[in-house]
Protein backbone atom coordinates (compact mmCIF):
# COMPACT_ATOMS: atom_id res chain seq x y z
CA UNK A 1 0.00 0.00 0.00
CA UNK A 2 3.19 2.31 -0.52
CA UNK A 3 2.66 5.60 -3.12
CA UNK A 4 -0.98 5.95 -2.67
CA UNK A 5 -2.95 8.84 -1.24
CA UNK A 6 -4.42 6.97 2.12
CA UNK A 7 -4.69 9.41 4.86
CA UNK A 8 -5.89 7.74 7.24
CA UNK A 9 -5.31 4.31 8.99
CA UNK A 10 -9.00 4.19 9.42
CA UNK A 11 -9.48 3.32 5.45
CA UNK A 12 -7.71 0.39 5.76
CA UNK A 13 -10.22 -3.22 6.55
CA UNK A 14 -9.32 -5.09 9.60
CA UNK A 15 -6.32 -6.85 8.74
CA UNK A 16 -6.43 -9.68 11.58
CA UNK A 17 -3.62 -12.08 9.87
CA UNK A 18 -1.20 -9.63 8.84
CA UNK A 19 2.18 -9.25 10.08
CA UNK A 20 3.92 -6.70 7.86
CA UNK A 21 2.21 -3.15 6.71
CA UNK A 22 3.83 -0.92 4.25
CA UNK A 23 2.44 2.37 4.49
CA UNK A 24 5.05 4.83 3.43
CA UNK A 25 5.05 7.70 0.61
CA UNK A 26 1.04 8.23 1.75
CA UNK A 27 -0.80 11.25 3.09
CA UNK A 28 -1.69 9.41 6.79
CA UNK A 29 -2.00 11.78 9.71
CA UNK A 30 -4.00 10.01 12.25
CA UNK A 31 -4.08 6.95 13.95
CA UNK A 32 -7.27 5.56 15.44
CA UNK A 33 -7.65 4.45 19.00
CA UNK A 34 -8.62 0.90 17.69
CA UNK A 35 -5.96 0.77 15.74
CA UNK A 36 -4.81 -2.34 17.75
CA UNK A 37 -8.21 -3.88 17.14
CA UNK A 38 -7.87 -4.33 13.75
CA UNK A 39 -4.24 -5.26 13.36
CA UNK A 40 -4.06 -8.17 16.51
CA UNK A 41 -0.64 -9.88 15.48
CA UNK A 42 1.07 -6.91 13.08
CA UNK A 43 4.94 -7.06 13.98
CA UNK A 44 6.69 -4.60 11.05
CA UNK A 45 5.03 -1.45 10.26
CA UNK A 46 6.24 1.24 7.91
CA UNK A 47 4.98 4.91 8.14
CA UNK A 48 7.75 6.74 6.61
CA UNK A 49 7.34 9.94 4.74
CA UNK A 50 3.39 10.32 5.76
CA UNK A 51 2.00 13.38 7.86
CA UNK A 52 2.09 12.49 11.04
CA UNK A 53 2.17 15.73 13.27
CA UNK A 54 1.29 14.89 16.61
CA UNK A 55 2.73 12.56 19.43
CA UNK A 56 -0.87 11.43 20.27
CA UNK A 57 -0.19 9.09 17.36
CA UNK A 58 2.20 7.49 18.83
CA UNK A 59 0.37 6.89 21.78
CA UNK A 60 -2.22 5.12 19.83
CA UNK A 61 0.33 2.85 17.63
CA UNK A 62 1.41 1.74 20.85
CA UNK A 63 -1.59 0.54 21.44
CA UNK A 64 -0.60 -1.90 18.88
CA UNK A 65 1.63 -4.36 21.65
CA UNK A 66 2.73 -6.66 19.00
CA UNK A 67 4.91 -4.21 17.03
CA UNK A 68 8.28 -4.96 17.26
CA UNK A 69 9.48 -2.85 13.99
CA UNK A 70 8.37 0.52 13.51
CA UNK A 71 9.88 3.67 10.46
CA UNK A 72 8.17 7.16 11.19
CA UNK A 73 11.22 8.75 9.81
CA UNK A 74 10.60 11.56 7.57
CA UNK A 75 7.00 12.46 9.25
CA UNK A 76 7.25 15.90 11.24
CA UNK A 77 6.48 14.31 14.65
CA UNK A 78 10.17 12.64 14.00
CA UNK A 79 11.26 16.12 14.36
CA UNK A 80 9.80 16.89 18.02
CA UNK A 81 12.46 16.59 20.91
CA UNK A 82 13.19 13.41 22.87
CA UNK A 83 10.68 11.97 19.86
CA UNK A 84 12.72 8.68 19.55
CA UNK A 85 13.18 8.50 23.40
CA UNK A 86 9.03 8.41 23.72
CA UNK A 87 8.23 5.92 21.49
CA UNK A 88 10.93 3.43 22.64
CA UNK A 89 9.27 4.06 26.04
CA UNK A 90 5.49 3.48 25.08
CA UNK A 91 6.63 0.42 22.98
CA UNK A 92 9.11 -1.42 24.98
CA UNK A 93 8.33 -4.36 22.74
CA UNK A 94 9.72 -2.31 19.80
CA UNK A 95 13.52 -3.69 18.50
CA UNK A 96 14.03 -1.17 15.56
CA UNK A 97 12.93 2.42 15.16
CA UNK A 98 13.24 4.11 12.09
CA UNK A 99 15.92 1.24 10.31
CA UNK A 100 18.24 1.57 13.98
CA UNK A 101 18.16 -1.16 16.29
CA UNK A 102 16.39 0.22 19.73
CA UNK A 103 19.83 0.00 22.30
CA UNK A 104 19.43 -1.39 26.41
CA UNK A 105 20.68 1.96 27.21
CA UNK A 106 17.91 3.56 24.96
CA UNK A 107 15.40 1.78 27.22
CA UNK A 108 16.80 2.98 30.67
CA UNK A 109 17.33 6.57 28.69
CA UNK A 110 13.50 6.37 28.03
CA UNK A 111 12.24 5.25 31.46
CA UNK A 112 13.92 7.25 33.44
CA UNK A 113 12.92 10.14 31.55
CA UNK A 114 8.99 9.40 31.40
CA UNK A 115 8.03 7.42 33.79
CA UNK A 116 5.05 9.29 36.13
CA UNK A 117 5.15 12.60 34.24
CA UNK A 118 2.10 14.29 34.10
CA UNK A 119 0.27 15.16 30.91
CA UNK A 120 1.27 18.58 31.55
CA UNK A 121 5.10 17.63 32.02
CA UNK A 122 5.01 15.35 28.87
CA UNK A 123 3.78 18.79 26.88
CA UNK A 124 6.54 20.87 28.03
CA UNK A 125 8.61 17.90 27.79
CA UNK A 126 7.72 17.01 23.76
CA UNK A 127 8.07 20.36 22.15
CA UNK A 128 7.25 20.50 17.76
CA UNK A 129 8.66 24.04 17.44
CA UNK A 130 6.56 26.53 14.82
CA UNK A 131 8.92 26.64 12.36
CA UNK A 132 8.21 22.93 11.91
CA UNK A 133 4.28 23.25 11.82
CA UNK A 134 4.07 26.24 9.49
CA UNK A 135 6.11 23.75 7.06
CA UNK A 136 3.27 21.30 7.27
CA UNK A 137 1.19 24.36 5.51
CA UNK A 138 3.54 25.45 2.87
CA UNK A 139 3.83 21.67 1.95
CA UNK A 140 0.34 20.83 1.71
CA UNK A 141 -0.12 24.32 -0.44
CA UNK A 142 2.81 23.19 -2.94
CA UNK A 143 1.47 19.76 -3.16
CA UNK A 144 -2.15 21.07 -4.49
CA UNK A 145 -0.53 23.71 -6.98
CA UNK A 146 1.37 20.58 -8.12
CA UNK A 147 -2.08 18.27 -8.32
CA UNK A 148 -3.53 21.27 -9.56
CA UNK A 149 -0.90 21.58 -12.32
CA UNK A 150 -0.77 18.01 -13.29
CA UNK A 151 -4.75 18.26 -14.01
CA UNK A 152 -4.20 21.68 -16.16
CA UNK A 153 -1.20 19.85 -18.36
CA UNK A 154 -3.57 16.93 -19.00
CA UNK A 155 -6.45 18.72 -19.49
CA UNK A 156 -4.39 20.45 -22.57
CA UNK A 157 -2.85 17.35 -23.55
CA UNK A 158 -6.14 15.36 -24.51
CA UNK A 159 -7.55 18.90 -25.73
CA UNK A 160 -5.23 18.46 -28.52
CA UNK A 161 -5.13 14.75 -29.36
CA UNK A 162 -5.96 14.27 -32.91
CA UNK A 163 -5.22 10.89 -33.77
CA UNK A 164 -5.88 7.42 -32.38
CA UNK A 165 -2.11 6.51 -32.15
CA UNK A 166 -1.55 9.52 -30.08
CA UNK A 167 -4.49 8.46 -27.55
CA UNK A 168 -2.28 5.16 -27.16
CA UNK A 169 0.98 7.19 -26.36
CA UNK A 170 -1.08 9.91 -24.15
CA UNK A 171 -2.24 6.92 -21.82
CA UNK A 172 1.33 5.00 -21.47
CA UNK A 173 2.54 9.02 -20.29
CA UNK A 174 -0.38 9.47 -18.17
CA UNK A 175 -0.21 6.28 -16.51
CA UNK A 176 3.91 6.26 -16.11
CA UNK A 177 3.77 10.30 -14.80
CA UNK A 178 6.00 11.36 -17.44
CA UNK A 179 4.79 14.99 -17.52
CA UNK A 180 7.65 16.80 -19.23
CA UNK A 181 6.54 14.37 -22.22
CA UNK A 182 2.75 15.58 -21.69
CA UNK A 183 3.74 19.51 -21.87
CA UNK A 184 5.14 18.50 -25.19
CA UNK A 185 2.28 17.02 -26.21
CA UNK A 186 0.48 20.54 -26.30
CA UNK A 187 1.11 22.52 -29.54
CA UNK A 188 -1.87 23.88 -31.28
CA UNK A 189 -3.53 21.22 -32.77
CA UNK A 190 -7.68 20.58 -34.02
CA UNK A 191 -8.37 17.14 -32.03
CA UNK A 192 -10.62 14.58 -33.42
CA UNK A 193 -13.90 14.47 -31.30
CA UNK A 194 -13.60 10.68 -31.24
CA UNK A 195 -10.22 10.92 -30.06
CA UNK A 196 -11.61 13.10 -27.14
CA UNK A 197 -14.43 10.75 -26.05
CA UNK A 198 -12.32 7.80 -26.22
CA UNK A 199 -10.08 9.82 -23.97
CA UNK A 200 -12.87 10.74 -21.36
CA UNK A 201 -14.45 7.21 -21.18
CA UNK A 202 -11.34 5.23 -20.99
CA UNK A 203 -8.59 6.40 -19.63
CA UNK A 204 -8.45 6.81 -15.34
CA UNK A 205 -6.80 9.77 -14.46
Amino acid sequence: LTDNEITSLAELPPLRRLKTLLLGNNRIYKVEKNFAEATPILENLVLSNNRIVRIEEIDNLATCKTLIRLSLGDNLVSKIKHYRLYTIFKMPNLRVLDFQKVKLKEKLEAKKMFSGQSPESLQKTLVLGKSDLSSVEKEKEKEEETKFNKLAIRGEAIKNVDSFAQVDKLAEMMKTGNFDELIKQIPQADPTKKAQQFLQYNLSY
